[in-house]
C-alpha cells in the first residue's frame, strides 16, 4: 500500500469516527467501503465466495486457539493452548503444531518459545506507546527489557 493511499484510508476512517459521534466502528467502515469511489473499497474482498472461504479461515483459526490443554509441570498445574503456531513453518505459511509434541524436539520447544517472546514483546511496545500518549506508562520499559533479555538467552542457548 502506497503512504497516499495509506493517507487517504486514515482521513476516511477519521471523517467516520466524526459521523459516528466519536466512536468508529466495523459496520461503519464495511458500509462505507461498499461504494467503489471510496478509498477503503480496494481493501476488501467483494467477491462472497472468496469472502466466506476467507471467513471460516478465521473461524477456524479462533476454533484452534479455543483449545487448552490442563499439565502439570513440576507439580504446577498450567492450563496451556494445545495447539500453538508451527514453529518450523515460514512467515506466511499457516500451520498449527501439538504443543505436547514439541517437547522431544529442543529446537522446536525453543523456537516456539522465541515466537511467543517476540508477540509478547511487540505486545508491550505497543502497549508502551500507547500508555505514553496516555501519560501513563511508568514501569512498561523494565518489562519489555526482560522479556528481550528473556528471549536474547534462550536464542543464545539455542546456538550453544
Amino acid at each position: 500500500m502506497s503512504a497516499q493511499s495509506r493517507e487517504l484510508i486514515r482521513q476516511r476512517l477519521q471523517a467516520l469516527h466524526q459521523q459516528g459521534k466519536g466512536i468508529l466502528t466495523p459496520q461503519a467502515v464495511v458500509e462505507d467501503a461498499k461504494a467503489k469511489d471510496s478509498p477503503l473499497h480496494g481493501e476488501f474482498t467483494w467477491s462472497l465466495k472468496k469472502a466466506a472461504y476467507e471467513r471460516w479461515l478465521d473461524q477456524a483459526r479462533t476454533l484452534i486457539r479455543t483449545v487448552y490443554l490442563e499439565v502439570t509441570v513440576d507439580k504446577v498445574n498450567l492450563r496451556v493452548p494445545e495447539y500453538i503456531r508451527n514453529p518450523d513453518a515460514e512467515a506466511k505459511e499457516p500451520g498449527y503444531v501439538r504443543l505436547v509434541r514439541l517437547r522431544s524436539d529442543v529446537d522446536a520447544s525453543r523456537a516456539a518459545v522465541i515466537s511467543e517472546f517476540i508477540r509478547a514483546g511487540a505486545a508491550l511496545r505497543r502497549a508502551k506507546d500507547i500508555a505514553k500518549v496516555l501519560a501513563v506508562d511508568d514501569l512498561i520499559d523494565d518489562v519489555i527489557v526482560r522479556i528481550e533479555d528473556a528471549r536474547t538467552y534462550i536464542q543464545q542457548e539455542s546456538k550453544v
